[in-house]
């Protein structure tokens, strides 16, 4: 019987904050494993999340080559994907932010953002702009920024023939 621990106290900084954006707009859940798809210039964003997934939590991940110019980030842990599809969702509809990030500080807040923005977004001088198919997910970063003074648009982009996409520009 395989054992799986992770640390049972979790303290929302910048690292979390950063690990749970970027798993909202990138990653994946499996109930066994966490995962990752980036291109391989992304490669630093992958051991960034590497880093805090062992110091964060102690669990161990790898990296590795995908098809085409991809490379794949992958944590088996039954109880850390339990928590990511909890907290954040499971398939990419049905992401979401999780609760907890809205009673946090505005550099949290900031924090996430930036990360679901590296994952799904783009971000220049003094604009941001999030690409979303989650109507929960839209509506939690919509909050964020309203929370931060920060006043989006939304635009329906129904360019995607599977789902619908929301552009958020701030």
């Amino acid at each position: 019987v395989r054992k799986y621990r992770i640390n049972d106290k979790l303290i929302i900084d910048n690292d979390i904050a950063y690990l749970l954006g970027i798993y909202t707009a990138e990653g994946s859940s499996d109930g066994n494993s966490v995962g990752m798809v980036m291109n391989t210039k992304e490669r630093h964003i992958l051991t960034k999340i590497s880093t805090i997934l062992k110091q964060k939590f102690n669990c161990n991940s790898t990296i590795r080559k995908g098809t085409g110019e991809s490379l794949e980030l992958r944590c088996s842990n039954r109880l850390l994907s339990e928590f990511f599809m909890s907290v954040c969702g499971k398939y990419a509809p049905n992401k979401k932010v999780p609760k907890f990030i809205f009673s946090c500080s505005n550099n949290i807040k900031i924090k996430f953002l930036e990360a679901a923005t590296t994952g799904d977004g783009w971000k220049g001088i003094n604009e941001i702009k999030l690409g979303i198919t989650s109507k929960l997910f839209r509506d939690g970063c919509v909050s964020l920024f309203l929370d931060l003074g920060l006043m989006p648009s939304i635009r329906l982009d129904n360019k995607l023939y599977y789902n619908k996409k929301w552009n958020i520009q701030c």
